[in-house]
């Protein structure tokens, strides 16, 4: 009886001894597999940020890309900024208003920054008989452009030239640096896409 009790006593500290054991190589798993978790997030986190910061010097890259146009604009044509960043915004809008949407879309995507241009286009300003302010020119352009999808581009683009104190003969000129530049920058094609477009409008 009393080898039986020691026995039992035996076992019983055996088995607490290795529950132990036991609970401590599984909190060594554990641990680890937590640690793993966290340094693969830590990389994750790592690699967002650089992908995060690899898209925002791109795109500070294409904006200055699409601005470098306008010294070319202002030192060929003899123009302010002002009236370089307006004319080619203008210019830009009566593009897109006449080619299909997917034209359009490599057209803007050819010079970065092109929706900053576009927003410093001239507002088109209506007199109180429905002519578009901009002198006799632009009003008997206005008038034909009920027929035509160029007429009416050709008539704003001369509005909106005319508020920038520049006169109609400055289009094609602004139309030709641009394509130029597209040229310089590789992207011919769409140079000739944009001579094309506007290039009968005058």
């Amino acid at each position: 009886m009393k080898k039986l009790l020691i026995a039992s006593v035996i076992s019983l500290f055996s088995l607490h001894a290795n529950a132990g054991l036991w609970d401590s190589i599984t909190g060594l798993f554990g641990s680890d597999e937590k640690e793993v978790t966290e340094e693969v997030a830590d990389q994750a986190a790592t690699m967002e940020k650089q992908a995060a910061s690899v898209e925002k010097s791109a795109t500070s890259d294409m904006v200055a890309q699409g601005m470098a146009l306008l010294p070319m604009l202002t030192k060929t044509l003899g123009v302010t900024e002002t009236q370089a960043t307006g004319g080619m915004g203008a210019l830009l809008q009566a593009a897109t208003s006449l080619l299909s949407d997917g034209d359009s879309k490599s057209l803007l995507s050819a010079i970065p920054g092109a929706s900053t241009l576009m927003s410093a286009a001239p507002a088109l300003k209506k007199l109180a008989g429905g002519e578009a302010e901009g002198g006799m020119l632009a009003g008997a352009m206005g008038a034909a452009a009920e027929y035509s999808d160029k007429a009416k581009a050709a008539s704003q683009l001369t509005s909106q030239f005319e508020s920038l104190g520049l006169g109609a003969d400055m289009i094609p000129k602004f139309a030709d640096t641009a394509s130029s530049f597209l040229d310089q920058s590789g992207k011919g094609e769409v140079g000739k896409l944009l001579s094309s477009t506007l290039g009968g409008l005058f």
